[in-house]
């Protein structure tokens, strides 16, 4: 997806907040299905494709067995490189971000992103610091649909599933400045033909021609 289809993107999930807030903030598969899917999708991750996510994953969670995670997003070895933790619109995201880096560190996931498809917070899991400092990007969908375009990017697929997850500082496309016109060059003037002879070259030519003819006419009389 090019960048401006991004931003698109970015505003219809905006207006689709606005005007459906109520019934998203109560229901989860209703906030992934109208704003977490759409978004991943326009970044790149065909959500119908095993190969490329996987809902409800199954994970090994301290304490309480076998758990499942919302998402698992695969790199090419089909190894999770980001598990996503989904919340109903409106949703407190730390404590579902503290679940999931206990889970993503007992099983190897290198990230894990929270969202309640407004905001979305990706972090890196192996990293020994406090949570809030594991933070690689945040987005709101309430902002400026261009920065968060360029934000969302660190999901975006063609990076992630090679394991490079980082934000992005300037757009994917540069901007290419307005050139004027080139103006066709032309062809030299033909230069004119070389003439036999100007009309002065053939006066005196002729003088000459005549003024020997004479000089035979006297030698020979």
């Amino acid at each position: 997806m090019l960048l401006d289809e991004l931003v698109a993107l970015i505003e219809t999930l905006r207006v689709r907040i606005g005007e459906h807030g109520q019934a998203l903030s109560q229901s989860e598969a209703l906030t992934r299905y109208a704003l977490i899917d759409p978004l991943l999708r326009g970044l790149g991750w065909d959500t119908g494709d095993p190969a490329q996510v996987i809902p409800e994953y199954p994970v090994s969670s301290a304490g309480k067995g076998v758990t499942f995670a919302d998402y698992a997003l695969l790199n090419r070895e089909g190894q999770p490189v980001i598990v996503v933790e989904a919340k109903s619109l409106q949703s407190d995201l730390k404590p579902a971000a503290v679940q999931a880096l206990g889970y993503c560190s007992e099983n190897g996931f290198p990230h894990f992103a929270v969202t309640d498809g407004r905001h979305w917070r990706l972090y890196e899991t192996f990293r020994a610091v406090p949570l809030e400092q594991r933070l690689i990007v945040e987005l709101d969908m309430q902002q400026s649909a261009a920065q968060t375009a360029l934000a969302a990017l660190a999901l975006w697929r063609p990076s992630a599933s090679e394991s490079m997850v980082h934000t992005a500082s300037a757009p994917v496309i540069a901007h290419q400045p307005d050139r004027a016109p080139a103006i066709p060059s032309l062809p030299p003037p033909s230069q004119p033909m070389e003439m036999a002879g100007t009309p002065s070259q053939t006066s005196s030519q002729e003088q000459e021609r005549s003024h020997q003819e004479s000089c035979l006419l006297m030698d020979n009389p």
